[in-house]
């Protein structure tokens, strides 16, 4: 069999697994998966069959793993009284708390990939400021966080005297 009629064979199969009219959908509404089609296709074509799949294969793990450890931390200053009320100490309250209370919020999925994102975050936060962390919009939260943040929570109790909320508790580190 000439090696040209098994090429154009395999041009015609790979060509009829592409969804041609659904392209401009694909690229509006999933940019990630349209660009891990097209590096493929382009790969298969630049080298061979084999490396063109593992190629696509290597960017589609890569495109979810960002996907699946995708943070998003807010902070936001909350005026003296609002917030957390009464809960250890009287976060957002008044002058011994220190001022307006520093509300973070974490949602998404904490993992160790975001990690040094999110301490940054808590690094810049004022010491001596009350501090809320609400993490209860987290979907996934990894070892190496929950280490990172009893960690963090325990520093910045040693060294303010303002107040610190954590919703859910952290577990003690032995």
């Amino acid at each position: 069999m000439p090696l040209t009629a098994l090429a154009a064979v395999l041009v015609h199969a790979g060509a009829k697994l592409v969804p041609v009219r659904r392209i401009a959908a694909l690229c509006r509404d999933h940019r990630g998966e349209a660009v891990v089609l097209v590096v493929t296709a382009a790969a298969i074509i630049g080298t061979d069959l084999f490396e063109g799949v593992l190629i696509g294969i290597g960017l589609a793990v890569v495109k979810s793993a960002w996907q699946t450890s995708h943070l998003q931390i807010g902070v936001e200053e909350l005026p003296a009284g609002e917030g957390g009320g009464a809960r250890e100490g009287g976060v957002g309250a008044g002058p011994d708390g220190g001022g307006p209370l520093m509300r973070v919020r974490l949602s998404g999925n904490a993992t160790f990939l975001r990690l040094p994102r999110l301490l940054d975050a808590l690094e810049r936060l004022p010491a001596d400021r009350p501090v809320e962390l609400d993490w209860s919009g987290l979907r996934h939260l990894d070892h190496a966080c929950t280490v990172a943040l009893t960690t963090w929570a325990a520093q910045h109790r040693a060294r303010s005297s303002a107040p610190l909320a954590v919703e859910p508790p952290l577990p003690t580190v032995a």
